[in-house]
């Protein structure tokens, strides 16, 4: 695992061995865009994720990492809006079943004898 430091939305760093560099980056870098209000976030990220944010950066789409997290973050938001909305147009689906009542007569026979001779005709036309 690696931590990085996101410092206002602006600089990552990675920790590990070089902490004595690093800290007073972070510090420094904290001081830079203190004036910008973007919180700042300490995350960890697996080896295989810290690659994919390298070779993100290094493809040139993003500029650093923390355009690479955010774009993740934004999809995940965007991915969590889209869920939240099928299961809203769902319950009112079920809601609105609910409330047109009970099916009168023999649904459930009518469905059967529909898809039999469906099935039917379908062999009749291979036949």
């Amino acid at each position: 695992m690696y931590d990085l430091l996101l410092c206002y939305g602006v600089g990552i760093a990675k920790t590990g061995c070089l902490v004595d560099y690093l800290v007073p980056l972070h510090v420094k870098m904290c001081h830079m865009w203190q004036d910008t209000g973007m919180p700042s976030r300490n995350i960890h990220l697996t080896k295989e994720l810290d690659q994919f944010v390298d070779d993100q950066v290094g493809s040139g789409q993003y500029s650093n990492a923390s355009e690479v997290v955010r774009a993740g973050l934004s999809a995940l938001q965007d991915k969590r809006q889209m869920q939240d909305a099928k299961l809203e147009a769902l319950r009112t689906a079920v809601l609105h079943g609910i409330n047109s009542g009970v099916a009168e007569g023999d649904v459930i026979g009518d469905l059967r004898r529909h898809i039999h001779d469906r099935a039917a005709r379908v062999q009749q036309k291979t036949a």
